[in-house]
């Protein structure tokens, strides 16, 4: 049913405080009361809820510490949708911050982000609400149970036979810490207010969209109109991206005719520009630095402005806060990371693109009446298309590497010579080879880190450069002007597309956009003749996107044709006009997972593209097969520092097929040592497998003193996850043989030489507060069959502090070599008889190397005897925080070798925990043998890890993003 006021409507809407806010106000008002009469008494009920149904007045009070904020406010609404019955819901994002069980605080965790957790509850926000009345009648609320940030309204007073409703709402709001997600408390009396206000919760096709704060930017309310009064202490200056009207005695009065949401900034300084770019547009911002050229930031602002009117054709916003916090939290990626020295741009470049991104996202958020959440491919992908289009427009010849690139070293390489606008390509296929891509058409809140941020708004802008590359420029142009200037009932952005498209680009929507299946364009073959060439073409899906196929001689395109319609192979028949290359999409292209394949070289006879060699990786020409090289180090203790060269073919992205070829000097030996790998990589899309690889791996180095030992894996992994990309969850079932020749001592004590195969299962849930790792095998040879099982579990305390227990059992189901100990569990220190783990010194009995431990088999710290099992080991490692780093620790452990009693061992002491897994240190107390402090020197019953591989550490910094 609809509702309306039994008074005059909005009767008090701009004096609920009881105090004259402004003359001009009350005139506004009355005049706009008279306006809905009379549209009421001609139109009935027709009107669709949209921004001129909503007037906020908010009447807002901030303390003299500038954190808490006091409010009384009222919420006119008029033509409500039926569909939406009694109940009213509200979107207060500013109590997300007051729970560790928020959506929000799970949000943070999800992404690795442990501050908000740990942190005091002082430094968390809340809104405690007074009172909710509906027409001047008290009303029941709650707060939804598992949404602290949504508000539900129930009152029979709706109940009328009037189409509008006041609700006025009394609470005050404590600030959260800026430091979470940007918006907040900085400092006394400096604070940026974004999503600070109560409102009515977004409503899309005649429903409720409850979205709580996830730190997405996605702020849905409909657009409404607002007055706003702001009290603050003497001294305090305020900027808003609401019209200013007038400020007295500390009062700061504010209105919008048509605003989405309202920021506020107020501090004892004004850090902000005020750039004026015409009689109905202005910015603040503080995003430019101080120049010598004072008119370089207003010539910068009407620049962008024109160019973002002419694509649109539609003023919006009159006014727009631009605070470069907004940047910084999405900023232009690999663009600002480089430090200052290395800096590729200029600042101006660096300011500009900034205040482009920046004002892109308020402009097409605040002028789009979409859902954000569940549409924000679209304003992503306008947002990257206007970007890749200004570049274009101003900037044609700026290349990916700036000015890095005049630098004589990298004139060879293909980075250098890449334009500005390929990233945009490059970092989309970044996550499609990787297999971690998504549908532009999920909601935002379902997307990994990455793919909200960078790849699904890249790949939905590249795609729209390459639609207006298919239909023409003209063509795309009229979409986005009638996009933002619809009356009525608007359609869809896929939908004007293909009314002003003359082809058919139903592919678009259909697979580009909804579907995550890659594509890949093949060249297959290329058959010459002496008048013309057969081209044999793949495509992975069968999809109907078109795409040129060119002719292409010293860089120049002297033939090209759009094919249409082709399903999974096709066959075409060009003329022979003697090119370098046969070339899929040589100017604008599609991302790919495999580019290469685009461009089939046919100067030779076996159609084969040159080899480049090149110092160090980079990124892949689709012209040439490249190689790579760079010198390499490696340290342990039998060979001392071998130095050598590295020969590869990995690029900068994922390919199917790498190699490594790794030939080393050993300085102690004074022999050649050395490695080589091979991998071979299937990315299986849409299924539980993402991933399937084929290894070979194989080196040769010392383990003592002239004895050598050769070791060769081939093997194959299977990679599964859940259809949740969000989820940690992740499992592998691998399965690898195992062939070790060793250099016989002279004394051996077992074969020198065996072969095994070992297959292996791994769970894990690795989140961030919470961590879970099972890790099953079986290895069986004829030497011996045993079978191992291992599971991990941490959690992070509210305190802080960190509880881990490691559980380990083995057992020989089989053991032909009890004479040895080679092939037994080990208490503390595993043998590595398949040389996986990464020792400094593998056969060391005492030195510092042999202190060197790997969370394996028994996990012990202190020496304990006997210390191996031919039959089964069971043990427990167990650790709890104390104070920041420092950790107590328990070992508990059972030994069973055949045909004996078991033992039973214990260890204590305290873990240095820096970081786990790859930098700790375990100083023993008391265990089986009594206090450690003993005959012996301390220091030698320290134990360590460390682990030195670039590729485990990056995996530490990369779990946010994936």
């Amino acid at each position: 049913m609809l509702w309306i006021l039994k008074k005059n409507l909005f009767s008090n809407s701009t004096n609920f405080t009881n105090r004259n806010i402004s003359n001009l106000t009350s005139n506004a008002v009355v005049i706009k009361k008279l306006t809905f009469f009379i549209l009421f008494i001609l139109i009935g009920t027709g009107f669709s809820f949209g921004q001129n149904d909503i007037l906020y007045d908010i009447d807002a009070i901030i303390d003299s510490t500038g954190r808490k904020i006091t409010i009384r406010q009222k919420i006119s609404l008029k033509n409500l949708p039926s569909e939406l019955g009694d109940i009213l819901y509200f979107t207060d994002w500013s109590n997300a911050y007051s729970s560790t069980k928020s959506p929000l605080a799970q949000r943070f965790i999800e992404e690795y982000d442990r501050s908000f957790y740990l942190s005091n509850k002082s430094k968390l926000g809340y809104t405690s609400i007074n009172s909710i009345t509906v027409n001047d009648m008290q009303t029941r609320w709650e707060r939804m149970e598992s949404q602290p940030d949504i508000i539900k309204v129930v009152s029979d007073s709706q109940k009328n036979d009037t189409n509008a409703i006041v609700i006025s709402l009394n609470y005050e709001v404590i600030l959260p810490d800026v430091k979470f997600t940007g918006y907040g408390y900085h400092s006394e009396n400096q604070a940026l207010l974004r999503y600070w206000y109560i409102a009515l919760s977004p409503i899309f096709d005649n429903q409720w969209k409850n979205y709580s704060h996830l730190n997405l930017d996605d702020y849905s309310i409909q657009a409404a109109a607002y007055n706003l009064r702001l009290k603050v202490s003497d001294g305090i200056t305020v900027q808003s991206n609401l019209i200013k009207n007038k400020s007295e005695d500390g009062v700061h009065y504010f209105s919008g005719k048509s605003n989405r949401e309202v920021l506020v900034y107020y501090s004892q300084d004004n850090p902000f520009q005020a750039l004026k770019i015409n009689n109905h547009r202005s910015f603040l911002t503080n995003i430019f630095k101080e120049s010598e050229d004072r008119d370089l930031p207003i010539d910068v602002a009407k620049k962008i402005d024109d160019f973002v009117t002419e694509v649109f054709d539609f003023k919006g916003g009159n006014k727009f806060l631009i605070p470069a916090l907004v940047y910084n939290k999405n900023p232009f990626f690999g663009l600002n990371d480089l430090p200052k020295f290395l800096a590729p741009f200029k600042d101006s470049f660096l300011e500009e693109i900034s205040i482009l991104k920046s004002y892109l996202h308020f402009y097409l958020s605040n002028n789009l009446p979409i859902d954000l959440r569940q549409d924000h491919w679209i304003i992503g992908g306008l947002q990257t298309y206007l970007m890749i289009k200004y570049i274009e427009t101003y900037y044609p010849e700026q290349k990916f590497l700036g000015r890095l690139g005049n630098f004589k070293l990298m004139k060879a390489y293909t980075l250098a010579d890449i334009d500005f606008n390929e990233s945009f390509w490059m970092y989309y296929e970044f996550m499609e080879r990787a297999n971690l891509q998504q549908s532009d058409l999920l909601p935002k809140d379902h997307l990994v880190k990455f793919n909200e941020k960078i790849g699904s708004p890249y790949h939905v802008g590249v795609g729209l450069r390459y639609v207006e590359h298919y239909i023409g420029k003209e063509s795309l142009d009229r979409t986005l002007k009638e996009y933002l200037n619809q009356a009525g009932k608007p359609l869809s952005m896929t939908d004007l597309l293909k009314k002003h498209s003359p082809k058919n680009i139903d592919w678009f929507k259909n697979f580009y956009l909804e579907e995550r299946l890659p594509t890949d364009l093949k060249i297959k073959r290329v058959k010459r003749n002496k008048d013309s060439m057969v081209v044999s073409l793949n495509k992975y899906s069968d999809n109907n996107i078109p795409f040129v196929l060119s002719q292409v001689k010293d860089d120049i395109i002297l033939d090209q044709q759009w094919i249409e319609n082709m399903g999974t192979v096709s066959t075409v028949t060009l003329n022979n006009l003697k090119p370098d290359y046969i070339v899929i999409n040589p100017e604008i292209r599609l991302p790919e997972t495999n580019k290469n394949n685009n461009w089939k070289y046919v100067k030779n006879f076996l159609n084969l593209k040159p080899i480049q060699f090149n110092f160090l990786r980079d990124y892949q020409s689709p012209k040439r097969n490249q190689m790579y090289y760079n010198p390499v180090v490696n340290y342990n203790y039998y060979d001392g520092l071998s130095m050598g060269s590295r020969f590869y073919n990995k690029s900068l992205l994922i390919q199917k097929f790498v190699f490594e070829l790794m030939p080393q000097y050993s300085s102690l030996q004074n022999d050649l040592v050395g490695s080589v790998k091979m991998s071979y990589r299937l990315n299986n899309n849409g299924k539980s497998n993402y991933i399937t690889t084929f290894n070979f791996f194989g080196s040769s180095y010392h383990y003592l003193d002239n004895l050598r030992y050769q070791v060769i894996r081939p093997g194959i992994n299977l990679f599964f996850r859940t259809p949740d990309f969000r989820s940690n969850k992740r499992s592998i079932l691998s399965l690898n043989y195992f062939s070790v020749k060793r250099d016989s001592p002279p004394d051996p004590i077992t074969t020198p030489n065996y072969e095994l195969f070992y297959l292996r299962y791994i769970k894990s849930n690795r989140g961030a507060l919470k961590y879970t790792n099972f890790d099953a095998g079986i290895q069986f040879s004829k030497k011996f069959t045993k079978i191992e099982m291992s599971y991990d579990y941490r959690r992070i305390l509210s305190n802080g502090s960190q509880l881990t227990a490691r559980f380990f059992a083995g057992k020989f189901l089989e053991h032909n070599q009890r004479e040895s100990t080679f092939f037994d569990f080990n208490l503390n220190r595993p043998q590595d008889y398949l040389f996986r783990y990464k020792y400094f010194g593998r056969s060391e009995d005492d030195g510092v190397f042999s202190q060197q431990i790997e969370m394996a088999e028994g996990g012990f710290k202190s020496l304990l005897l006997p210390a191996t099992a031919n039959d089964y080991l069971l043990s427990t490692n167990l650790t709890v925080g104390i104070w920041k780093w420092f950790e107590a620790y328990t070992d508990l452990g059972v030994v069973k070798n055949h045909k004996r009693n078991p033992h039973f061992f214990y260890g204590s002491g305290l873990r240095l925990n820096a970081l786990p897994d790859y930098l700790e240190l375990f100083f023993p107390l008391h265990s089986s043998n009594g206090w450690e402090f003993g005959d012996e020197p301390y220091q030698t019953k320290i134990r360590f890890i460390l682990t030195f591989s670039p590729k485990q550490l990056t995996n530490l910094f990369s779990r946010r993003w994936f």
